[in-house]
């Protein structure tokens, strides 16, 4: 395709070009969106709005950018061709002809068709048909292109035709939109705020979007004519800026000094040095402002636009800052959501083992403040403050109105230990009596209640935390127009420690050790039952002796580390069976069983299982067996959830993961019909003569079948290893890997086959049918597309009233013929002809007899 360039009209435009995609990439179940048939636009000069500074923080309040050499934007199509006809307009009151009753589809559109009272022939649009109605945004925001523009110079390049529609601008411009889903943003959690701008510099070098733009782009009626929309290019957050100070004067509580319920400070109140680690950002305000990824909706964002939500100016020309918030624009349901948070600990709980908790507690009380799950973490690195110090940072927030609901989590390092700073809902006692704990402040566990700190600012109005897209500070400190900042700009997020007898500094609880004993890995466990276990003995999982030391364990004791990677595969069952089992004299056999209470370990696709009751036998595929015994039942009997174990499926259902992280997991199918639309996590597929599976997707599961298995037009099996008996139905004609000698495996078609069927279909069954009533064409180049199969039997349809060749056929690879109940002829067209086939003619065709002119022999 030839490239495109077009230069800038001046320093405030950017000129961009677009593209034309045959077909988009279709995952996720979206449908496939065909972009060829959209009228071209030709050259678009698109309108960025003042020339910027790139990432550079301005002399008033907010952050700005200015595009690069070598940067890269995106533009996405979200949008499909409506199919549902468009009427005109009356424009009678206009001067012009009624078209109310005239309709144009969209395919005339397209192609400029006129309608209308005679002599008064117009064009949809002419006839007051609104463009924008014939494209309708998808309710999950799917894009249907995604095309980089690449700045060289002055000018934006592209291998590009653009085309009609309604687009969605993005920067950074990001490949992995180039499969069909929507835009997602996302809130960076976890930023690097050790230098002053380096969160905001990281986030715009990465791949999610940080700024986004929208138009409706229409097509001039001549493409070579030049359009300019203006699209302006908005922020998506608040680059806010957060100041700490070190004013502490205060106390340090790190638990070496109490006296019955009384809980000592180290020292009386002193001034110190601190290393700041890091603070926890979150809120309690409604409406999870804080859930980090969503998926952008595209409808809602035309609106928003439309509406004003990134305006920067009044109707009569006066500045403001932008009031739109970030939620208004992100889906509130959808892929992704909360669900994909980054791995902090769960609840309060994990959290304290975490070293999240203080020293002090009486019972369940712990002094720090509730853990919450979602925050965002501003990692300072350890920055040295001084007392009497400032450091300033930015950090990356949605732009929404926190009210007063908006908290930080401090954490610092004086003198080598680490505390958290809390405030007292009531003042510190202070000890004025004589002897050693004089001057020190105290507080009893049970009445002393510790928050987080609060960002308000009480002393100008207390109005709350608003944070503006692109700006760093609040909205109550920055004047309606942005042209300046109030005098105490800054206040409202500015973390004052200043110790005294309200705040004080908390030690963190010492991490809980993790000196787990249990097993790690196979390796690991191999090594245990070779040199610390006798034959014979039937292990069982004890998780009271994960912190003893093995050489205490008794010998049936097995437990197992919290992060521990062992995965029941070939090598871990000819262990357990050549280091445990032992046959006794009688029969009796002993260190047959693992039994495992609480863990449950994912399993590899080299291993069949054969399910009894809650004992599971693990036969590797030499033949080598051990079984294992989940004490617990694992999940699900319905078909709709898989665990990181085994799962029975007895009734129909769709097969998924319920936790996106699980591997080695094993269904059986025991009755019932399933579908396998995605197989990720899937170690194995056992089915049972009555169960059956539709295979939509491509597996490497280990798949040993007795019942009834049909591949879809997507689906593939990869495993050498599958041993597939019963039936498959594969009219899709797609690649089967494993043994199928007791298997059935046929295919549906209608028509003699077109080209040659592959080997890999395995094919040993074919039924053939016409779709009307009609005769069947064979002559060698018929035959000649089974070459690649083994003894098939073909099967002709009720459709099939007769055969017809021209020349003498040889029935190579085809094992037996079988025409329909009420029998059919096989004649020619060319003289006579002789049949062969690899069998005795009686046995080989059944309600098939030769024509006139025909001989079958063998």
């Amino acid at each position: 395709m030839k490239k495109k360039t077009l230069f800038s009209l001046a320093l405030a435009s950017i000129l961009m070009v677009g593209c034309q995609q045959d077909e988009f990439v279709t995952v996720n179940d979206a449908t496939s969106v065909n972009l060829g048939n959209r009228p071209e636009l030709g050259s678009v000069s698109l309108n960025w709005g003042d020339p910027t500074t790139r990432l550079a923080l301005n002399t008033v309040n907010n952050y700005s950018f200015k595009w690069e050499e070598g940067d890269k934007l995106g533009a996405a199509i979200v949008d499909t061709p409506a199919e549902t006809a468009q009427s005109g307009k009356d424009l009678t009151s206009k001067g012009g002809k009624d078209y109310s009753s005239y309709s144009w589809t969209y395919a005339e559109y397209v192609a400029g068709v006129k309608k209308g009272p005679t002599g008064a022939e117009v064009i949809a649009e002419e006839a007051g048909v609104d463009i924008e109605a014939y494209y309708t945004i998808s309710t999950q925001s799917y894009i249907s292109s995604n095309y980089p523009y690449l700045l060289e110079g002055t000018a934006w390049n592209t291998q590009a035709n653009l085309v009609e529609g309604n687009y969605v601008f993005y920067a950074p411009y990001n490949a992995a939109h180039l499969t069909r889903q929507p835009i997602v943003v996302t809130l960076p959690m976890e930023q690097d705020c050790a230098e002053e701008s380096k969160s905001v510099t990281d986030f715009y070098a990465g791949t999610d979007p940080v700024t986004l733009g929208f138009d409706f782009l229409k097509a001039p009626a001549n493409k070579d004519e030049l359009i300019s929309p203006s699209v302006k290019m908005t922020n998506i957050f608040a680059y806010q800026q957060i100041t700490i100070k070190n004013n502490f004067n205060g106390y340090l509580f790190n638990g070496d000094a109490a006296v019955s319920t009384k809980f000592y400070s180290s020292a009386a109140a002193a001034e110190y040095t601190m290393k700041l680690q890091k603070i926890e950002i979150y809120t309690k305000a409604t409406g999870d402002l804080l859930d980090y990824k969503r998926a952008l909706d595209a409808d809602a964002f035309k609106t928003k636009i439309a509406g004003g939500w990134d305006a920067d100016k009044k109707e009569d020309g006066t500045k403001v800052f932008t009031t739109g918030v970030t939620k208004d624009i992100l889906s509130a349901t959808g892929a992704y959501n909360v669900s994909d948070y980054p791995a902090y600990p769960a609840n309060a709980a994990k959290a304290k083992e975490a070293g999240y908790a203080t020293q002090y507690a009486v019972g369940s009380n712990d002094l720090i403040s509730a853990y919450e799950v979602k925050h965002i973490t501003c990692d300072l690195g350890g920055k040295e403050l001084k007392n009497g110090e400032e450091y300033k940072f930015f950090a990356i927030m949605p732009a929404e109105d926190y009210s007063n609901d908006l908290f930080a989590k401090v954490y610092v390092e004086i003198d080598g230990e680490n505390y958290i700073i809390l405030t007292s809902s009531a003042d510190l006692n202070v000890e004025t009596a004589t002897g050693a704990y004089k001057n020190l402040a105290y507080f009893t566990d049970a009445t002393t209640a510790l928050a987080d700190y609060n960002f308000r600012d009480e002393k100008h109005g207390d109005q709350g935390v608003r944070l503006v897209r692109g700006q760093r500070f609040p909205a109550a400190e920055v004047l309606e127009d942005a042209s300046a900042v109030k005098d105490f700009a800054g206040s409202l997020m500015t973390i004052n420690l200043v110790g005294g007898k309200k705040q004080a500094a908390y030690a963190i609880a010492k991490e809980i050790p993790t000196d787990h004993k249990g097993i790690t890995d196979n390796a690991d466990f191999i090594e245990h039952i070779t040199k610390k276990v006798q034959r014979g003995v039937s292990l069982v999982e004890n998780s009271a002796v994960e912190t003893t030391d093995r050489d205490e364990w008794d010998a049936a004791d097995i437990a197992f580390a919290p992060e521990n990677t062992v995965i029941i595969n070939a090598e871990l069952i000819k262990a357990l069976y050549n280091r445990l089992y032992d046959q006794r004299p009688g029969a009796t056999a002993t260190g047959d069983v693992l039994e495992l209470t609480t863990t449950q370990l994912p399993i590899a696709n080299d291993v069949f299982v054969e399910a009894t009751s809650d004992t599971y036998t693990f036969t590797t595929l030499d033949g080598v067996s051990y079984q294992i015994k989940y004490a617990t039942a694992l999940v699900g009997t319905d078909g709709t959830q898989l665990i990181n174990g085994i799962n029975t499926v007895a009734a129909g259902g769709t097969l998924a993961l319920k936790d996106k992280n699980v591997t080695g997991a094993v269904v059986m199918i025991t009755g019932g019909s399933a579908t396998l639309a995605k197989a990720d996590g899937i170690a194995a597929i056992n089915i049972a003569s009555a169960g059956a599976l539709t295979v939509n997707c491509s597996t490497n599961a280990l798949i040993s079948n007795a019942g009834s298995i049909t591949i879809g037009a997507e689906g593939t099996l990869t495993n050498t290893n599958n041993v597939l008996k019963g039936t498959i139905d594969n009219s899709a004609l797609k690649s089967i890997a494993g043994d199928v000698s007791e298997a059935t495996v046929s295919a549906s078609v209608i028509g003699w086959p077109k080209s040659v069927i592959s080997a890999d279909t395995k094919i040993n069954a074919l039924a053939i049918n016409l779709g009307t009533d009609g005769v069947l064409t064979i002559n060698q180049t018929e035959v000649g597309k089974l070459a690649n199969l083994k003894k098939v039997q073909v099967t002709l349809g009720d459709e099939v009233s007769g055969i017809q060749s021209s020349a003498n056929v040889t029935l190579t690879n085809i094992a037996k013929m079988t025409g329909k109940a009420a029998g059919i002829a096989w004649n020619t067209t060319e003289g006579a002809i002789t049949i062969t086939c690899g069998a005795e003619v009686a046995t080989f065709f059944t309600n098939i007899t030769a024509g006139t002119g025909v001989t079958f022999v063998k």
